[in-house]
């Protein structure tokens, strides 16, 4: 995005799909209110790490041991990345800000939840 230049007001929309936490967060703001035409909209989607409900004991034991080890291993800009929200409202070039939120919930064993600890690029 930081290589990106577009002309001002030349977009009816900017879609980030679970990207951003990788931008200079001010720059990317400042870009997209550049692009966005008035009455333009900006869609972030994002997520939050899978969260363990209902893993019997030994299994939940294992993977929050994984789940430790892979916390330690994330970049230092996924850790204190946190959602832009703050700064899209301070920017003063957006209308408005809403925030959604969806659950999306899936069942996993716990072979596929190790696979995605072992494979997701942090």
């Amino acid at each position: 995005m930081e290589d990106v230049d577009l002309a001002p007001r030349s977009l009816d929309g900017v879609v980030c799909g679970t990207a951003f936490h990788w931008f200079d967060e001010a720059q990317a703001i400042d870009k997209i209110a550049h692009w966005l035409r008035p009455g333009g909209a900006f869609l972030l989607l994002t997520y939050t790490d899978p969260q363990l409900i209902d893993v019997p004991g030994s299994a939940r034991a294992f993977l929050e041991q994984e789940k430790a080890l892979w916390q330690d291993c994330r970049s230092e800009q996924i850790k204190k990345w946190s959602p832009p929200e703050r700064g899209f409202r301070e920017h003063g070039g957006f209308g408005g800000v809403t925030l959604s939120h969806s659950d999306i919930e899936e069942t996993w064993t716990p072979e596929r939840l190790i696979g995605f600890y072992m494979t997701t690029s942090y």
